[in-house]
């Protein structure tokens, strides 16, 4: 259910992403977030699992930075 959620999903290169795609969430971690030079990143690298909560909280986040940049 949270595969396609905003606080599930983030940038990579095509090729980061590839070489990724299968891996657990440290492996993931691992091999790309904690390499990443993206700000976007940078939170999910902090935790050691990633589960439905802490997608949760990181939709909620996302939520909230996109109201303070764009004023809706």
């Amino acid at each position: 259910d949270y595969v396609y959620r905003l606080g599930n999903l983030t940038l990579l290169t095509a090729k980061v992403n590839r070489d990724a795609a299968d891996g657990s969430f440290m492996e993931k971690r691992r091999q790309a977030l904690d390499k990443s030079a993206l700000a976007i990143n940078t939170n999910i690298s902090r935790h050691s699992r990633w589960t439905d909560a802490e997608i949760h909280e990181r939709q909620r986040d996302m939520a909230k930075l996109a109201l303070e940049v764009w004023a809706l």
